[in-house]
């Protein structure tokens, strides 16, 4: 079988071919385009991500898997991770190893560019299969008016709606986001290209120079915290102030983050964990890139542990592990 990288001009192919797989029995599911439009652009740099197999004869795509690189900061450590999304064959090619191909291509061409871990949103019978473990633990909160009303914010925050955030989203709200120990690297395109997902609304709160103190990326349509940055005090007035506006949000959040997480807690009105579906690629690099957070003298996990052991040993949830914090952002889901 031959694997080939997705050219520009077959954007519109294999979006119609994502949506007729994955649309097979959901009538209603939105369209690939509509729920991506940050990743389905007819351009070489956005098609270049995805790996695809096709008939010899038609052309025709049987099978696709995408493939997107990202440089985390995760507690103050730089990892370099990929994103699996798209995993998909058509009806008549299943069961001929093209995904299974296309998916150890992707990663191993990850592992030879460098990434040490890869994520991907499945099913862990069907994943399980190539490493990939149910893993890792952040924390989702749900706050709404009722919980939150004993809350008495001590700054007044400003709601930029969407449509204006371009304009509004200066050198300095960078300068605060790459500032921060949990973040994606991204640049301010990049990162104003992804909020077309979901349209958020900006909060702000400024000092008395008008330079923002703190800022938080919510949106209304998923009622969710996307990010945030800044003093995590102001943060928390952000917040309540959203709730009022939208009625509830949710957030999430790693153990690592301690003051919100305690505010959450004390003002949700629900809460539950949440895991990843994690491969670690390169289990040396993986525990150097977490080095400037694992205390010196911890035994390290034994190289080894299997795929999926090494895994559970790094992230948890179980007793014993380094408990390492993971959690990617759900605008940067693919």
């Amino acid at each position: 079988m031959n694997i080939t990288i997705a050219k520009a001009e077959e954007c519109n192919e294999i979006v119609d071919f994502l949506n007729t797989v994955f649309g097979r029995g959901q009538a209603t599911m939105p369209h690939f385009d509509e729920m991506y439009p940050d990743i389905f652009k007819p351009t070489a740099e956005k098609m270049a991500p995805h790996a695809l197999i096709k008939d010899e004869k038609s052309g025709k795509i049987l099978s696709c898997v995408g493939s997107y690189p990202f440089d985390m900061i995760v507690s103050g450590c730089k990892i370099p991770i990929i994103g699996i999304g798209q995993v998909s064959t058509a009806e008549e090619a299943l069961g001929k190893g093209y995904m299974s191909a296309l998916l150890k291509h992707q990663i191993n061409a990850a592992k030879e560019a460098g990434a040490v871990l890869a994520w991907l949103g499945g099913r862990h019978d069907r994943y399980g299969h190539f490493g990939f473990e149910t893993a890792s633990l952040s924390f989702q909160y749900g706050i709404d008016k009722g919980s939150i009303r004993f809350y008495k914010p001590n700054n007044k925050a400003t709601c930029v709606k969407y449509e204006q955030i371009e304009e509004v989203f200066n050198d300095d709200f960078m300068a605060m986001r790459n500032a921060e120990k949990d973040v994606i690297l991204d640049t301010r395109q990049g990162l104003l290209e992804r909020l077309v997902r979901c349209s958020p609304d900006l909060w702000v709160i400024y000092d008395d120079n008008n330079k923002p103190k703190a800022w938080a990326l919510i949106s209304c349509k998923w009622k969710s915290v996307l990010e945030y940055a800044g003093d995590q005090a102001c943060i928390k007035d952000i917040i309540a102030d959203a709730v009022q506006m939208y009625g509830d949000i949710r957030i999430n959040l790693t153990h690592v983050k301690t003051e919100l997480s305690e505010f959450s807690r004390a003002y949700c009105a629900w809460m539950c964990p949440k895991t990843e579906s994690l491969l670690v690629l390169n289990k040396e690099k993986l525990l150097e890139c977490y080095k400037p957070f694992i205390r010196p003298g911890t035994r390290l996990p034994s190289r080894e542990l299997s795929d999926a052991e090494f895994v559970r040993a790094c992230f948890g949830p179980e007793p014993g592990s380094l408990f390492l914090p993971f959690m990617l952002p759900g605008h940067y889901h693919v």
